[in-house]
């Protein structure tokens, strides 16, 4: 019979081993493109997967799209993802309005109406926007959502007022889903709209849809604290995390989560169901402002900005919690990215409870005209985009591949002594 202590230095050995090779493996030690990094424009929107990019050109949208620079008659506010096409919202000449890019034509609509569009989101073949009418010169405005099916664009006004524009739309049950940072959600579909109100200790910055159920996200005041919270199914999860979550994102077992804390860097929290996981953190060494934050596949997009020296560079970053190490761009490095090992604090989860509208009230709804013209847009000019990537190197990789070869081995050792009982 083998010595114990022979077959736990035989299982730490083949773990170990394990480690140290998959820390050399080319696709590991290489660098991997982490995000893009523009010099002057402000991003508007970013594509891990195609490369795609929407950037503000000075009043008219500048697109990186298919491998040809294009210039957008709009001014984009954000832009999101349908299949092969991309989708940029704004304005245009004071009205509302929405390009749909697509091979080598653009459809632009336009909203018969002054204001403009601030937030998109593709899913499932269809497009949901919202917005606001701008008629009075001042706020409060009245509430816009447009939605997209088939190359069909349709508008609706509503009587609900808002101070600021709404931060997430999203398809919902054939209707746009909105939700305004505040303590409200809207609902718009064809055949009407309702207001939802869930209390004042209750902040919806993000709404979206899990399996076609509503998905919110934002936080909840718990003993005077604002926690991070989610909402699914009518089922509320609320984090020990004094944060707010701006973005959710699906992942194979649960949700990614991108939290924003009132002050310091922000991270994403991993959930298996409901229950935390992981936590991946990114930091940037310069000063940075954060400008928007989107879910995307399996991980979140967060857009910023970094003041260097006096002037400013600006960022787009897909963080999905896999890999670790320096983000840099043109030969230095501007920050870092670290998932769970080393280990982080992850948050518990403090409750889980039934969150529902503490009231509603119907709204009245406005069709509005909607124009739309086709056409090829503009080359431009490239603007300079650099890679941001990720730098992890072997000695870094075999350390934090070999903790966990142990900690496996430990269990794995635990477990066959258990049985062997």
């Amino acid at each position: 019979m083998i010595p114990r202590w022979a077959v736990a230095v035989l299982v730490y050995s083949i773990l170990i081993a394990g480690a140290i090779f998959a820390a050399a493996y080319p696709y590991v030690s290489a660098s991997t493109d982490w995000g893009v990094l523009l010099e002057g424009r402000r991003l508007i929107y970013f594509s891990p997967s195609s490369g795609w990019v929407v950037a503000d050109g000075n009043g008219t949208a500048v697109a990186y799209f298919n491998g040809r620079w294009l210039s957008l008659n709009v001014t984009a506010t954000a832009a999101c993802q349908l299949g092969d096409q991309l989708i940029v919202v704004g304005s245009s000449h004071d009205r509302p309005s929405l390009v749909d890019l697509s091979g080598s034509e653009a459809t632009y609509y336009s909203v018969d109406d002054y204001g403009y569009l601030t937030a998109v989101s593709c899913q499932n073949g269809v497009v949901a926007a919202a917005g606001v009418l701008n008629t009075t010169p001042f706020p409060p405005y009245r509430l816009l959502a447009v939605s997209l099916r088939n190359g069909s664009l349709r508008a609706y006004a509503t009587n609900f007022t808002t101070l600021v524009p709404p931060y997430s739309a999203a398809p919902l049950s054939g209707g746009v889903a909105v939700a305004f940072s505040d303590s409200y959600l809207v609902y718009v579909n064809p055949s009407g709209a309702q207001a939802y109100y869930y209390g004042s200790n209750v902040t919806i910055d993000y709404v979206g849809s899990y399996d076609g159920a509503p998905l919110l996200a934002g936080s909840e005041m718990v003993n005077d604290l604002q926690e991070a919270m989610i909402s699914l199914n009518g089922t509320a999860y609320v984090y020990s995390d004094e944060a707010y979550v701006f973005a959710a994102a699906r992942t194979l077992n649960g949700l990614a989560l991108y939290l924003r804390p009132p002050s310091g860097w922000a991270s994403v929290l991993y959930t298996y169901g409901g229950l935390p996981e992981a936590e991946t953190t990114a930091a940037l060494d310069y000063p940075f402002s954060l400008t928007a934050a989107y879910p995307f596949l399996h991980g979140i997009v967060y857009l910023g900005q970094l003041f260097v020296g006096s002037g400013s560079d600006y960022i787009a970053l897909y963080i999905n919690g896999t890999v670790q190490g320096y983000l840099e761009a043109n030969g230095s490095v501007i920050g870092w990215a670290t998932s769970s090992r080393p280990a982080v604090v992850t948050p518990s989860l403090l409750e889980r409870s039934h969150l529902s509208p503490l009231g509603s009230y119907r709204l009245s709804l406005q069709g509005l005209n909607v124009s739309a013209s086709r056409g090829e847009p503009a080359p431009t000019g490239p603007l300079r985009l650099e890679p941001i990537r990720l730098e992890h190197g072997f000695y870094n990789n075999a350390v934090g591949y070999s903790v966990d070869a142990i900690i496996v081995g430990t269990i794995i050792l635990a477990f066959t002594e258990r049985r062997s009982l």
